[in-house]
């Protein structure tokens, strides 16, 4: 029932013009779409990589704009934050302009940042609602409907000011995205600011100064910067994503396949693999090794199929990872998808399934657990997933998830080991010692 009656949204795949160019053209769009979802590879959902550990439902967590679906990120594991519409400390509800900081372990909340508590004396105005955020390189940052923008320190002092600005006074002005990454030259942290006035706009963090503006002609809605920080991949409100240079802004070249608006985007920690998502429900993986020449002429090496919706939502598992690279794909209700990624095939995948909106999909830093956060009013929350031991580098050693059980009673991959081979662990351990 629930895929007979989701709704989709598109751009170009829909039409409301009932001439005879505007049903033609929408029957050409059609085509399209159902050749290039002829071209997706089905995959099979077989493997089991992650398993639910809980969820939190103490926090009603926003959906700033139907199409945006980035407002969850994690610093680590003892830290998730994202955008709430209602918080215990106020009594009056507020529309998705605070951060709420989570530590999943221990269920305790605060507030990091509050734009509702801007100084009245200075320029920048208050947060109308928070679009899009990070909390990646030891600094959160936050990007607003009206342009604004927001950061602190993840190490700084609670009590201390976040610094604030303008990304652009432009009419069409909001934040669709924001990432940040580690400047080749200083080693630094830059936010890159993908923005609805069809520009990406870098901001140096630590003098709170803008070091690049590039234009881009559509409406750039996600971007995903290489890991050696050359690149940059951007999906906008047009077909084909970009690759770039991110320093100039000078484009390389199109990757070509899909068939409507692109909103998400990610790059591998090897540097090899683009993946971008559209409204077209297709998910293509570039391979750069193919692309040193002639990037525009060339297709993906793999395209995969959303099951409900268009998929908003895309994550590499991170560098630091002590399992199986993986690529989280959320799309923009009930699905999770866990593609593997560690054979350069994309071939297959686990995938999770609920019934509500997804905010924004989220590793911690060892990629042993990520979080989802759910958009429902009445059973919304943040739902936590953790590493299967067997997909694990090291099971059983320890590494991954930390040392010592946690609150709810959970235990480390070797304690689970030992507990259900009935210390069969220990004396294997004994024995290599020589004991």
């Amino acid at each position: 029932m629930r895929r007979r009656t989701y709704v989709n949204h598109t751009n170009l795949l829909e039409t409301h013009n009932q001439s005879f160019r505007g049903l033609q053209l929408f029957a050409s769009a059609q085509d399209m779409k159902l050749k290039a979802r002829a071209a997706a590879k089905p995959i099979k959902a077989s493997e089991k990589y992650f398993h639910f550990s809980h969820m939190n439902l103490q926090h009603q967590i926003c959906i700033p704009h139907f199409q945006l679906r980035h407002t969850v990120s994690a610093s680590s594991k003892n830290a998730v934050f994202f955008p709430t519409v209602n918080h215990p400390a106020y009594s009056v509800p507020r529309t998705g302009s605070q951060i709420t900081n989570l530590n999943p372990d221990v269920e305790k909340d605060s507030y990091i940042i509050d734009s509702a508590h801007v100084d009245p004396n200075l320029e920048t105005p208050k947060m109308q609602k928070i679009y899009a955020l990070s909390a990646k390189n030891d600094v959160l940052v936050a990007g607003g409907l009206a342009g604004e923008y927001a950061y602190k320190s993840l190490y700084s002092d609670p009590s201390t000011p976040f610094t604030s600005g303008m990304i652009t006074h432009s009419e069409l002005s909001s934040t669709n995205h924001v990432h940040t990454y580690l400047s080749r030259q200083s080693g630094l942290p830059q936010a890159v600011f993908s923005s609805n006035d069809s520009q990406i706009h870098t901001l140096d963090l630590t003098t709170n100064k803008f070091i690049s503006r590039h234009d881009h002609v559509k409406y750039v809605n996600c971007s995903a910067t290489s890991p050696d920080t050359r690149l940059r991949v951007l999906v906008r409100d047009a077909v084909h994503p970009l690759l770039v240079e991110a320093d100039t802004g000078k484009r390389i070249g199109k990757l070509k396949g899909h068939k409507d608006f692109g909103f998400a985007c990610d790059w591998s920690a090897d540097g090899r693999y683009i993946a971008t998502g559209a409204q077209d429900g297709l998910i293509q993986i570039f391979d750069l090794r193919m692309y040193a020449d002639s990037p525009w002429r060339k297709g993906p090496v793999q395209t995969l199929l959303a099951e409900l919706g268009g998929v908003r939502n895309l994550a590499f598992s991170p560098a630091e990872s002590t399992g199986k690279p993986v690529l989280l794909m959320a799309e923009s209700a009930d699905f999770v998808h866990i593609v593997d990624a560690s054979d350069g095939l994309f071939a297959k995948k686990q995938t999770v399934d609920f019934f509500g909106e997804i905010a924004g999909v989220t590793f911690e830093e060892s990629g042993d657990r990520f979080w989802v956060g759910v958009a429902d009013p009445e059973f919304g929350g943040l739902m936590e997933f953790e590493r299967e031991k067997k997909s694990r580098k090291f099971a059983g050693a320890g590494f991954g998830i930390g040392k010592g059980k946690r609150s709810e009673g959970r235990y480390t991959a070797a304690e689970e080991e030992e507990e259900e081979d009935g210390g069969e662990f220990k004396r294997r351990r004994r024995r290599k010692m020589g004991a």
